[in-house]
């Protein structure tokens, strides 16, 4: 008889621990109805690594600790808009450029997209499309759901994205010059441009004399001349005409290149990097009095 009641406490204690364990397990898994707002962005750029694999998403979800998180106030030239508002994640060392963007709808479907914000293409179809269900699925299916709650952890929210008028004010003329001077830099993302523009204000291009940034003058017109090299062989005229930013580059009074952004591009995609622009507009001045450069208006 004791016989008996030890082997049935053998297997009640055995249902209890199997029990605890099922229990422990089904609380590891994302639940729709309970997913934080930041478990939310991680399991997103979870699927949008593993299942979207296109462009930025490739590497959002793993290739750094930290993400920030923008919420952009609408979802213009996407096709898919969701609720009306889109959200831009980047990781946490990057300058920007491109962004692994996404829309959420009220029924819970979610548009991937890769988004400059500089000359975007309007009507963007998105790269996928999925149900926020079945990705929390997809993510508890990987046995992933912790890593997203650790990654939830390390994302982080930014500042909104307004909308470009409302940031019009935040760069001043010489800062909307320089940033259309810098988008003609070479480069495939916006990082490779100010890497650029590092190198050539340091005068470590292949050839300082036509690239390296010596002086920069407003002129009385509210035109802004950038001179490049110390005795000024080439240089750009970056001239406002309404909402346009006119940049025409020469070298030897030869006219080389002509680009023209709008105001609300430059914003919005400098808007963030106005430390960035005016730390480079005080090395351009530091090379004007260094080299002792001047322009002749004539």
């Amino acid at each position: 008889m004791k016989r008996f009641r030890w082997i049935i406490a053998i297997v009640v204690g055995l249902l209890v621990l199997m029990s605890g364990s099922a229990i422990h397990a089904s609380d590891a898994k994302l639940h729709y109805k309970t997913i934080t707002p930041m478990q939310t962005a991680a399991a997103i750029a979870y699927y949008g690594q593993h299942k979207v694999k296109k462009d930025i998403w490739r590497g959002i979800f793993s290739e750094t600790t930290n993400l920030n998180i923008y919420q952009n106030d609408n979802a213009d030239g996407l096709n898919v808009k969701g609720r009306g508002n889109s959200w831009y994640l980047r990781h946490s060392n990057s300058n920007g450029g491109h962004n692994a963007a996404y829309t959420v709808g009220a029924d819970g479907t979610v548009a991937f997209y890769m988004v400059s914000t500089l000359n975007q293409k309007k009507n963007k179809d998105p790269y996928a499309t999925a149900n926020l269900r079945d990705i929390i699925q997809y993510v508890n299916d990987q046995g992933a759901a912790n890593q997203v709650r650790s990654k939830a952890q390390h994302i982080h929210l930014k500042n909104s994205v307004s909308s470009s008028q409302t940031q019009q004010g935040k760069l001043s003329y010489e800062e909307l010059a320089l940033a259309a001077f810098i988008e003609q830099c070479r480069g495939d993302s916006l990082d490779a441009k100010m890497h650029t523009m590092d190198q050539m204000i340091d005068g470590k291009t292949a050839y300082p004399n036509q690239e390296q940034p010596a002086i920069m003058q407003r002129k009385e017109d509210s035109t802004i001349e950038i001179g490049l090299g110390r005795f000024v062989e080439s240089w750009a005229l970056v001239d406002f005409e309404g909402n346009k930013v006119n940049v025409n580059s020469y070298t030897h009074s030869q006219k080389t290149s002509s680009h023209t952004y709008t105001r609300q591009e430059l914003v919005a995609e400098w808007a963030n990097h106005k430390q960035e622009l005016d730390n480079d507009i005080q090395r351009i001045n530091a090379n004007q009095q260094k080299y002792d450069v001047t322009i002749d208006d004539n």
